[in-house]
């Protein structure tokens, strides 16, 4: 074989080697999480495909968008880890337009401030193990007065930090009903909960393309299933456009938003 021939062929595998080794150094440092400690955790739980993109998704948004990690506790954090166990893709597919875990902002209509903080972890495929979890994490919080309405059967847990509120969901068994148990908590400078109080009870009337929340008195619409937003939150919330692409450039999709109180929350998936 020619000499100048041989030496193309090597100079071009080199540069294969060469961009894959940056290709991946690239998705590395950008998927929002350090490999190691994604990788430990993904091998001591055996976790599927589905359940190895909820880690990641958490990974991604923990660095790049609020460090969800870090502003919760160790049985917190412990009750979303435990989630991910147990998710599945089953979740994603019966009744679509509620999800099961969502990554939400609200941004004010005042200011234009921004609340990064909220995120919430469920499932409506398997109440049992969702159940054990959630009173795993109501006991260790202290709260002693955790109970739920007729035969509803938990669902989840969501927070807003900023708030200093962590909510216990229910869920009826025909989907069609959500009921959201509020409390509010103090916390230590290690985040740690050490003082928690039942604040008030809201309900959801869950249908396909809207959702309505009775709350204080009030009715909220929620849309569910967005493909888009109406131009005129463009320009009430000039935000929203820096938002919802920065948060697709990182794998997540709109799916829900709500306005009230001069502010839009945002729910991504």
């Amino acid at each position: 074989m020619d000499n100048s021939l041989v030496t193309k062929i090597l100079l071009v595998i080199l540069i294969i080697i060469i961009l894959m080794i940056v290709v991946d150094k690239y998705f590395v440092e950008n998927e929002g999480f350090e490999s190691n400690e994604y990788n430990e955790l993904k091998m001591n739980n055996s976790f599927n495909k589905y359940q190895e993109q909820q880690l990641k998704g958490l990974f991604v948004y923990d660095k790049e968008v609020y460090p969800i990690r870090t502003s919760i506790s160790k049985p917190e954090l412990d009750y979303i880890y435990n989630y991910i166990k147990i998710s599945s893709s089953t979740d994603i597919i019966k009744d679509d337009h509620i999800s099961p875990y969502t990554y939400s902002m609200k941004i004010s209509k005042i200011d234009g401030k921004i609340n990064s903080s909220r995120f919430a972890f469920g499932t409506k495929t398997n109440p049992t193990a969702i159940e054990k979890n959630i009173k795993q994490l109501a006991t260790k919080l202290g709260i002693t007065d955790l109970s739920k309405d007729s035969n509803d059967v938990w669902g989840g847990v969501g927070w807003d930090i900023e708030d200093k509120i962590i909510k216990f969901y229910t869920i009826s068994n025909d989907n069609k009903i959500i009921i959201c148990y509020v409390y509010k908590t103090t916390r230590d400078d290690k985040n740690n909960v050490i003082n928690i109080k039942f604040l008030t009870k809201k309900t959801y009337n869950v249908n396909k393309d809207t959702t309505y929340m009775f709350k204080n008195g009030k009715t909220v619409e929620q849309h569910n299933r967005v493909s888009n937003i109406d131009n005129i939150y463009y320009k009430k919330y000039p935000e929203l456009k820096e938002i919802i692409s920065g948060m697709k450039i990182r794998g997540f999709t709109l799916d829900t938003y709500s306005e009230y109180d001069n502010f839009l929350n945002l729910y991504f998936d």
